[in-house]
């Protein structure tokens, strides 16, 4: 398999950067190379399923942020992940 490349997200106002073109090409290269039609492993972590985490935000005894949900809106199962995000996670 080949390598994979990440993309941090900025958090400042100018918002998320577009992905690179290398970005891009190696996150498209991991679509071919990983077996995605294979849905045992989507199917086996439905298997138990109880609930879907709280959509609220937390807090820390400081009042500081600990768990912000909507920093991942932007994961959707079943839908093709952004350029800037690898495939495989």
């Amino acid at each position: 398999m080949g390598s994979v490349a990440l993309c941090a997200q900025t958090s400042g106002a100018e918002g998320p950067k577009p992905a690179s073109a290398t970005t891009q090409a190696a996150n498209a290269a991991v679509l071919q190379e990983l077996p995605f039609a294979d849905k045992t492993a989507f199917e086996l972590a439905h298997k138990g399923f109880i609930a879907p985490l709280s959509p609220a935000l937390i807090k820390g005894k400081a009042g500081n942020t600990v768990w912000n949900p909507e920093q991942f809106l932007f994961i959707r199962e079943g839908e093709p992940s952004p350029d800037t995000v690898n495939a495989s996670f």
